[in-house]
């Protein structure tokens, strides 16, 4: 919940991005997360935009953006 995160960790979540990312970290496989396509990480990023899958639930999907996982 927004309100417990931003008490716990000082930190407001956002519905909306406004901005373009260098990095976008994936550190969970909810199931939320695992009909994401490459088009939609494409659109929060800048160019050269680096996915980290800690989880590697795209390691066989990513082809074009720079991806990392453990």
């Amino acid at each position: 919940k927004p309100n417990e995160v931003k008490a716990e960790y000082g930190i407001d979540l956002v519905d909306d991005f406004t901005e373009k990312y260098d990095a976008i970290i994936l550190a969970v496989n909810h199931k939320e997360y695992t009909n994401l396509t490459e088009d939609y990480f494409k659109s929060l990023g800048k160019n050269g935009v680096l996915l980290v899958d800690v989880k590697g639930i795209y390691r066989k999907t990513i082809k074009d953006l720079e991806y990392f996982s453990l």
